[in-house]
């Protein structure tokens, strides 16, 4: 049961490289895997050694099959031992690396910083491990045994301190609750593991070198199965173990589910925006071509028209034709933009400069129109500056179109995080549209200057 369920976390785990290339996602194949690794050799152990309680066959094996094949394996007590070592002293590691990756607090930045000294403990102790050198070092100094079982649990709980200290540190501190969703199913999935593993941590290596010649280290192995502990106490063990593993799945599916319908989506929007990249170049360059040619055209009528004196009202009326026909071909133009796939140059911006960029394009769009500017003066993003004022142009003009009423900016910060919140006074978006509002040519405006193309190039802007 325990093995069918940290094969799968690991399986998944392996999976999510596929839809993520992140640090994280290497880092969190590298702690299930090590957690397979302990796990298989403590059960190859407990196969081997046998005399447990029939009752926990199907806990710790699944089958009996499965407690056969690990029973007769052929491997000696140097390479089982230190295949438990390998799965003990690395688990701890990968685990402070992942959940320092997960934080952005000064602690955890120094962790990400300074990655490699977490490693030169747990390597040290696995070249003191190493099964011909950990027995001559214990034939010379008998007393070097115990020092080293003492330590190598010693620092392992230690690592297991850090990682819940820097997990809960992280979600004290998260306040936007957005990043706080986020952040639940990865700090479940590191606690769940973590506690896991913490249930086993205490077999030490050791007692599989020396087994049968040291009584000191029978004493130490497999404590979670020695006949001395009552049956409340095993009750506790199966149970905790149970529910650890389980979590920990539903911790690493609902982990690999998010990443998986992120990736989807966006995978979906790409396709659906290649698929109409041809007609919209087309489109928006014949329409283009017909709209300078109207440019020529008004240009004659304005000469002819300024030579009549009584013609003041067709003037009049030419000169709002005109600026319709360049609002078009402005428009037209955003449009032939927000189909290409155009370079996004970062560099540091003033927030301020920004939203007035995107505020100057909406009174231009609606004089009368009213925009609710809370933003700080001295914030700094790092962006591209004119995309990100068109795409927050975009939001600005939809939550405005749809509610006719100000609409008010401000901003919330979450230490590496700039939420810029675009807040209007509408009905809301209905259930059937929220899945859609991102697919290129989708509005639900019915209006000719309303194609569907705003909050695609706003996505594509704030996601690059």
């Amino acid at each position: 049961m325990l093995l069918l369920v940290i094969t799968i976390i690991m399986l998944v785990s392996l999976f999510l490289p596929f839809i993520k290339r992140r640090r994280s996602t290497y880092l969190l194949v590298g702690l299930t895997t090590s957690l397979f690794i302990f796990w298989i050799g403590i059960l190859t152990y407990i196969a081997k050694k046998g005399g447990f309680d029939k009752n926990l066959l199907w806990i710790l094996f699944g089958s009996n099959a499965v407690r056969l094949k690990l029973q007769y394996l052929s491997i000696t007590l140097g390479k089982l031992g230190y295949t438990i070592a390998l799965g003990r002293y690395l688990f701890p590691t990968f685990l402070v690396l992942l959940a320092s990756e997960y934080s952005h607090f000064p602690l955890a930045e120094k962790i990400k910083k300074y990655w490699w000294s977490l490693f030169i403990i747990p390597f040290c102790t696995l070249i003191v491990y190493i099964p011909k050198l950990f027995e001559k070092i214990i034939n010379a100094l008998p007393l070097a045994l115990e020092v080293i079982v003492k330590f190598s649990s010693f620092w392992i709980l230690s690592y297991l301190v850090l990682t819940i200290y820097i997990v809960i540190k992280e979600a004290i501190l998260i306040t936007m609750p957005f990043f706080r969703r986020r952040f639940t199913s990865k700090m479940c999935l590191l606690l769940s593991l973590a506690f896991l593993y913490a249930l086993y941590s205490p077999q030490d290596p050791a007692q599989v070198y020396l087994f049968y010649r040291n009584d000191y280290m029978w004493m130490l192995g497999l404590w979670y199965l020695q006949k001395g502990f009552n049956l409340p106490f095993y009750t506790f063990v199966v149970i905790a173990s149970i529910i650890t593993a389980s979590f920990g799945l539903w911790a690493m599916l609902k982990y690999t589910q998010i990443g998986w319908d992120d990736r989807h989506e966006e995978i979906s929007l790409d396709r659906a925006a290649k698929g109409a990249q041809t007609g919209i170049n087309m489109f928006s360059h014949g329409i283009k071509n017909e709209l300078l040619a109207n440019r020529i055209l008004y240009t004659k009528l304005e000469a002819l028209i300024k030579e009549d004196k009584d013609k003041e009202t067709l003037l009049n009326s030419l000169t709002q034709l005109e600026q319709k026909n360049e609002a078009l071909l402005s428009r037209i133009e955003r449009l032939y933009l927000s189909s290409k796939h155009t370079q996004v140059v970062l560099s540091p911006n003033s927030l301020q400069s920004v939203v007035k960029i995107a505020c100057d394009k909406f009174y231009a769009k609606y004089p009368k129109g009213e925009i609710e500017n809370l933003v700080d003066d001295d914030l700094i993003v790092l962006c591209d500056k004119e995309h990100l004022s068109e795409a927050l142009y975009n939001v600005i003009a939809n939550g405005y179109e749809c509610s006719h009423s100000p609409v008010k900016l401000f901003v919330n910060t979450e230490r590496l995080w700039t939420n810029i919140v675009v807040k209007d006074s509408g009905p809301g978006i209905p259930k059937k549209m929220q899945k859609k509002i991102y697919t290129p040519f989708v509005s639900s405006k019915n209006s000719a200057l309303n194609w569907g193309m705003g909050l695609y190039y706003s996505r594509d802007v704030v996601k690059s």
